[in-house]
Order: structure tokens, then C-alpha cells, then sequence
């Protein structure tokens, strides 16, 4: 599932994006997770309830999502019921770094063009709640 603000166009270059997620619990019987993020263009910013993260780019010609960044946790990650996390996206110059809790995970090259949609997404086992969802210019 992802929600997208249609009213809101991303300009070219050198915005910040950010948001905080709050996660509340998982559906499922055992101890895995679905992903819940940001897309940003063709970019899935994910992260999990353990802790993990990464960078998806989808590919339309193909169908198919390349990974950019692999799976990884991060100790800066709040997992679970140990917090909220503040996530940020910089986009500038043709570079998107990537934040968790005001700690950078990446930096890489990306495009992300101009006019481009904001949407949260989530999986369906997943209950998040997403909240201060700002975008600025840098």
C-alpha cells in the first residue's frame, strides 16, 4: 500500500524531505517484517521492524526492482518498541543521502526528476504510524 500527496510536486534539486514513523506492530505469526519507507520517482527508501534497511530503485521497462543499497541493520535504527524513528531524505546535486535519527546510512547518486509525487508506503502486515512528514528547501 502506498499513500501519495498529488497536491505536493517535488522541485529539481536541493530539498530535504523527512518524516517520523512510529511503529506499533506486526500482523504476522513469526518474527519477520515488511518493509515501510518513503518512495521518492522510482526510489523505495525501506525500512523494517528489526532494525534493517534499503534502497530499491523499480525498473519500468523491466518490471522489476534493482537493489541499490541490500538489506542491513542499523544500530541507529530504533527497533520495534524502542522508539520513534525521524527519518530524512537530502536530495542535491544529483545525490540523495539518507538519515535515521539525525545519522546518515548513504549518500548515493540518484535522479529523482522534477514534479515528482511524495508517498508513504506500507505493507499489509505492518501497522505504522507516520507523523511531521516536512518538505523543505536546502
Amino acid at each position: 500500500y502506498w499513500i501519495r500527496l498529488p497536491d505536493f510536486k517535488l522541485p529539481a534539486n536541493n530539498y530535504s524531505v523527512t518524516f517520523t514513523t512510529h511503529w506499533v506492530k506486526n500482523v504476522k505469526p513469526n518474527d519477520t517484517y515488511n518493509p515501510y519507507g518513503m518512495i521518492l520517482g522510482d526510489y523505495y527508501f525501506l525500512a523494517y521492524g528489526d532494525g534493517e534497511r534499503r534502497l530499491l530503485k523499480y525498473d519500468t521497462a523491466a518490471k522489476k526492482y534493482e537493489t541499490i543499497v541490500d538489506w542491513g541493520a542499523q544500530s541507529v535504527i530504533n527497533k520495534r518498541d524502542n522508539g520513534d524513528n525521524k527519518w530524512e531524505i537530502r536530495y542535491q546535486d544529483g545525490k540523495a543521502a539518507f538519515y535515521a535519527n539525525g545519522n546518515m546510512l548513504y549518500k548515493k547518486e540518484v535522479k529523482i526528476p522534477e514534479g515528482t509525487s511524495v508517498k508513504l508506503y506500507i505493507e499489509n502486515s505492518e501497522m505504522v504510524e507516520f507523523d511531521d512528514l516536512v518538505v523543505r528547501s536546502l
